[in-house]
């Protein structure tokens, strides 16, 4: 029997393989919820089921056409489904998609965010950013400004996290409406298709009702996908983050971003050196989506101000001139991190979805995170649970 993750863990022994850490490796979904009632809501669920009959064929002739199987597979037989469908919270939303065919189990993370093309003539934008971090007092919106044309355009210093006034302007009409796209998406992106969340099916483990949400493809372990949704509000909206975004006057200067302020030049992709192991002879270059890092702080927990950096707690400890470049990485391979300099989803990025699962299902503890580059698996590896449960349903369990 072969491992499933190289490196990794095992989804049929469910437990780790070995110790490496998984910061070592170099869209939106259906509208179909999970119903939390008992054997009575299974007709209920089948109305928005993920199993439509026409697709059942897809997965051989014993799906086909197989309502009767259909209606056993999402029979709560007794067991309470108890997966709640969304959560909806002042720092993020969650919603939780049930699998179907094409289609993994997702947990989505909703982010409503406000953008302001920030009017860089401004006393606002020659300071600080603070005054929107979460849980600073309500006060007026960042002062915004889109010039028709380019005689309309101002122009000022605007000063970044580092306190350095950089050169600015403001953005034309035309160019503002690109570049709310392109931050949707390459934030988007960013994230998505990395996260992978296995559950454990002994101990702290699931009834058979919910386990049989996380099967999609019946030949694949079950699973659930980890996902990032950015939700573009206007200004003034009920937003998770508001994001000032400077549009520097001269391409290419260097400026240093925070959660609540960017430039049009944040969502381009670059490379940043690791710096933190040069005492030890250790050097080395990542790259990275900068916008993408800033969104990631704000997927914090309630009654937080920020989701941190991969190795701040380790940088607290040390010298205050070393915690600045150690707290996004003190090893190479942890500043791999989207919150390091980097663009790998490891398991500390992963804690704001893993947090949510815990909260979505009765599972608090059984789940693990691996990276989908080591999600690597068979129908051999599918487990003798998820084989019983599609045998009692009449559907095919491995190839």
């Amino acid at each position: 029997m072969r491992p499933v993750f190289k490196g990794g863990f095992s989804a049929r022994a469910g437990k780790p393989l070995d110790r490496r850490c998984s910061s070592c490796i170099p869209e939106p979904s259906s509208s179909v919820r999970a119903v939390t009632d008992d054997a009575g809501a299974a007709g209920q669920f089948l109305g928005r089921c993920p199993w439509p009959a026409a697709a059942l064929g897809a997965y051989g002739p014993a799906w086909a056409g197989s309502l009767s199987a259909l209606v056993c597979l999402f029979r709560t037989t007794g067991d309470r489904m108890a997966i709640r469908a969304s959560i909806l919270e002042p720092n993020y939303d969650s919603f939780f998609d049930p699998g179907g065919p094409g289609q993994a189990a997702q947990l989505r993370i909703r982010l409503k965010v406000t953008l302001i093309p920030l009017d860089p003539s401004t006393a606002w934008a020659r300071a600080g950013h603070s005054s929107k971090l979460p849980g600073a007092p309500t006060g007026p919106m960042p002062p915004s400004h889109l010039a028709a044309n380019e005689a309309a355009i101002k122009r000022g210093s605007v000063l970044d996290a580092s306190s350095n006034p950089v050169p600015c302007r403001s953005w034309l009409a035309s160019e503002w409406r690109a570049f709310t796209s392109r931050f949707k998406h390459t934030v988007q992106n960013s994230w998505n298709n990395q996260m992978v969340f296995l559950p454990v099916e002994s101990g702290d483990s699931l009834s058979d009702a919910d386990f049989r949400l996380l099967i999609g493809n019946p030949r694949m372990p079950a699973h659930v996908a980890g996902v990032l949704e950015v939700d573009l509000q206007p200004p003034g909206a009920d937003a998770h983050a508001i994001i000032e975004v400077a549009h520097l006057a001269n391409p290419g200067d260097t400026f240093r971003d925070r959660m609540t302020r960017i430039t049009d030049e944040s969502v381009l992709f670059a490379f940043n050196r690791f710096t933190a192991g040069r005492a030890r002879g250790v050097s080395g270059q990542t790259g990275q989506i900068a916008a993408a890092h800033e969104v990631g702080h704000w997927l914090r927990n309630p009654g937080t101000k920020v989701f941190d950096h991969v190795d701040r707690a380790y940088a607290l400890t040390l010298p205050s001139a070393q915690r600045d470049n150690a707290q996004y990485g003190r090893t190479l391979g942890r500043y791999y991190s989207m919150m390091g300099g980097g663009s790998v989803v490891t398991d500390h990025d992963a804690t704001p979805w893993l947090s949510r699962l815990r909260r979505h299902t009765p599972m608090k503890l059984g789940w693990i995170y691996v990276h989908r580059l080591h999600f690597q698996w068979s129908p051999l590896d599918v487990s003798p649970r998820q084989k019983r449960l599609l045998a009692a349903a009449g559907l095919p369990r491995s190839a």
